[in-house]
């Protein structure tokens, strides 16, 4: 599979702004296509292409660990495996859709912890490099506060269904 991985420097603390591994076959590519393109240039970004394999893997979780956002464009599939890397690797979910679903909705407060940006905005010239860039880093740590908190509330949502199950 052809994949593209964004990393965007970070401004402190680690060596990434932002990270993006996508599968670019998937529908919703002419957004990602987009964005790659929009980003390309941005003189603090790294954008690779590659292909999935294990050290791909490797390569994406470790810069999701370095990263302060990754990206998440329409049409990726809401359940992403991206998504929960990105919440356990405390790196801010930037969504970038006009209308998404998301795992969980009911349980997690996804405003919380994320970004979502319209696909308007996102497509604009140097829009989204530029809006992350003015995250302040008290709003990123507002963020990866909250990041911190989600998979304990996950494990007691999994929980609570599964009493649910045990006393239907």
């Amino acid at each position: 599979m052809l994949a593209f991985l964004f990393y965007f420097h970070k401004l402190l603390y680690s060596s990434s702004l932002c990270l993006f591994l996508d599968d670019i076959s998937l529908q919703g590519g002419k957004v990602r296509d987009e964005l790659f393109k929009l980003l390309a240039n941005e003189t603090d970004m790294v954008i690779k292409q590659g292909i999935q394999s294990l050290a791909g893997r490797r390569m994406a979780a470790q810069g999701m660990r370095t990263s302060k956002f990754c990206l998440h464009p329409a049409g990726d599939t809401p359940s992403a495996c991206r998504l929960f890397d990105a919440i356990a690797s405390i790196c801010v979910p930037v969504v970038v859709s006009d209308d998404i679903e998301l795992p969980f909705e009911d349980e997690l407060d996804y405003t919380r912890f994320s970004i979502f940006v319209p696909l308007r905005k996102a497509l604009k010239p140097d829009y989204l490099a530029s809006m992350l860039r003015q995250i302040t880093n008290k709003e990123l740590q507002r963020y990866q506060q909250q990041l911190r908190k989600v998979p304990q509330l996950l494990t007691l949502t999994f929980l609570f269904l599964e009493l649910q199950n045990v006393h239907a």
